[in-house]
């Protein structure tokens, strides 16, 4: 959802009421921290169990005072009730709901909800990674399978060279040992330094 006193933004804003978890995986997690857009994950009981910092900021909401809460309690006019949060659901599947909704404040915002396919998360998430300054990868079987804009320019080359590509091939030989430890360690749940500290090389060779 997004809104407030200023223009709507051109964007419509994400929400999605598939019954995930209560929260995302932590980098999917990450990826939600950094929209400028509201998301709301809203449970197949139509309660709102987890909000990323943009929804925070626009409801007025803060970790410590959190509890799940009915979607139907957003609405701006207390008498469209569970009822109309069941008939916006089955609207969402088919595009953008226009509905006012109350911050804790009491401040009425127009905002656009609208539920995310499988589909539209996965762009979602790929537009994120797009924006980013920082290198970003994602890798099946230790395969990449898609890197982003800023890992295309650190490499010095174009995408299609990295695409299938073993992510150690990023690492520069005197570090693999010490990253492929890492990775697995990761996997079987045992601790991982804090710090990422290995050279990586670009597609001549330089680090």
């Amino acid at each position: 959802v997004d809104g407030g006193a200023h223009p709507p933004a051109r964007r419509p804003p994400a929400v999605t009421d598939r019954p995930p978890p209560a929260l995302p995986a932590p980098h999917a997690r990450a990826l939600l921290d950094a929209l400028p857009d509201a998301v709301l994950v809203i449970g197949p009981d139509l309660a709102v169990s987890w909000w990323n910092p943009a929804a925070g900021r626009l409801f007025g909401w803060t970790a410590a005072a959190w509890t799940p809460r009915p979607l139907a309690d957003l609405y701006w006019d207390e008498l469209e009730g569970p009822g109309l949060a069941l008939v916006d659901r089955a609207a969402m599947a088919a595009g953008p709901v226009a509905r006012a909704l109350r911050t804790d404040a009491g401040e009425r915002r127009l905002c656009l909800l609208r539920a995310l396919s499988l589909g539209d998360q996965v762009a979602l998430i790929v537009r994120v990674l797009e924006r980013w300054p920082h290198a970003a990868c994602i890798h099946s079987r230790g395969l990449m399978v898609y890197v982003n804009r800023a890992l295309c320019e650190a490499w010095r080359g174009p995408r299609a060279d990295l695409i299938g590509r073993p992510v150690l091939d990023l690492v520069a030989p005197r570090d693999r040992e010490m990253v492929a430890r890492r990775v697995r360690d990761l996997y079987s749940g045992a601790a991982v330094e804090p710090y990422l500290d290995e050279h990586l090389q670009r597609r001549d060779g330089s680090e």
